[in-house]
């Protein structure tokens, strides 16, 4: 780790731009692994296998070829924010602290960035794009971070030193936060301590919304549409923001061809270039497409799990409805994205498999 004092003799570089190295760096590693992302299911089984608390052989042999596929590097599998707060769920201390560190194994400390920051990353990306920014890095080696920054960034303030010195400490302080494993973070916590995220009453207003708005259900590709531009309005103050940024460095060049697209181009470009609101529109439009569904809040994280995987992974695992749900055609996922969902510990080790030949 880069000490206090080497990085004092680099006050030139920014902390931004020093986070930006480090996520970039990691994000290349990434791009050559075959992502495989796990649901909360999925890292239990496998931690049944792993402490051997089941005869049943599949799981075994579906983690023995992950371990063979990881430590190979070919596979890794990143966690996201909701596989941690699904974990800090988990009441029993030793089967919590078996899980993280079956994670930390498996997905090498990576997570994505939370939900939002991905909205933004790739926001930033496309505003700049848009604008005629040269030399952007790929928006897929920006939005991996490591578990300590599960939930963004963190850095000391007011620390009482100068600038140059603070500036100092809060990139040798990110260095070490890179270091750390889920375990160290998991034991730094109380599980007791952990917030009500008030799901079940998220789910219930989305319940009596679907009703109220039913006549927003003339197909489901209008659907999709309402979910993406109702998210995306959720970020106006960051677009308007990175707007205002491009211009004041001078970058102009806006797309002149987007001016002439109809309004179904101008929606697809968006959506590729918006991937992880893409997908979450998706569920949100396939729930209320769905006449007979009621959200619970389970469903909300389970939403979270596909977008997280679905947009920057190639294989997700999960529980049979929604490996299900979000294998539909009407939704067009798997016309959109590369990434296979499957909820059968086989078919996951045959896919594999395949890979390891």
């Amino acid at each position: 780790m880069t000490s206090i004092r080497d990085h004092q003799r680099y006050a030139n570089i920014p902390l931004t731009r020093h986070v930006s190295l480090r996520r970039q760096a990691l994000g290349r590693e990434m791009s050559n692994k075959l992502k495989v992302y796990l649901d909360v299911r999925f890292w239990i089984l496998l931690r049944g296998a792993m402490l051997k608390l089941s005869s049943n052989e599949v799981p075994a042999r579906l983690l023995a070829m992950l371990r063979q596929l990881v430590r190979s590097g070919a596979v890794i599998c990143p966690i996201s924010e909701t596989v941690f707060i699904e974990l800090m769920k988990q009441s029993d201390r030793r089967t919590r602290t078996a899980t993280a560190s079956l994670i930390d194994e498996l997905s090498g400390g990576v997570s994505l960035v939370p939900f939002a920051d991905r909205v933004r990353q790739e926001l930033c990306n496309h505003v700049y794009t848009c604008a005629g920014a040269p030399s952007l890095a790929p928006v897929d080696h920006l939005v991996w971070t490591k578990v300590t920054s599960v939930f963004g960034e963190f850095h000391p303030s007011s620390t009482g030193f100068g600038p140059d010195d603070e500036l100092a400490l809060q990139k040798a302080f990110y260095d070490h936060q890179w270091k750390m494993t889920l375990m160290d973070v998991v034991a730094m916590l109380d599980q007791k301590g952990w917030p009500d995220m008030q799901l079940e009453v998220t789910a219930r207003n989305l319940n009596r919304g679907k009703v109220a708005n039913s006549q927003d259900a003339r197909s489901i590709e209008r659907l999709i549409y309402i979910e993406f531009y109702g998210g995306l309005c959720l970020f106006r103050q960051d677009l308007a923001r990175l707007v205002a940024e491009v211009e004041a460095r001078g970058w102009s060049g806006w797309d002149a061809d987007a001016n002439s697209d109809s309004e179904a181009q101008a929606f697809s470009k968006l959506k590729g270039a918006l991937p992880t609101l893409h997908v979450h529109s998706c569920c949100h439009a396939g729930f209320r497409w769905d006449t007979n569904r009621k959200l619970n809040g389970n469903d909300l994280l389970d939403f979270h799990h596909a977008t997280a995987a679905i947009a920057y992974c190639d294989l997700l695992l999960t529980e049979k409805s929604l490996a299900h749900f979000v294998s539909q055609s009407h939704l067009g996922l798997g016309d959109s994205f590369g990434c296979r969902a499957t909820h059968d510990p086989k078919e996951a080790y045959d896919v594999l498999a395949r890979l390891r030949r």
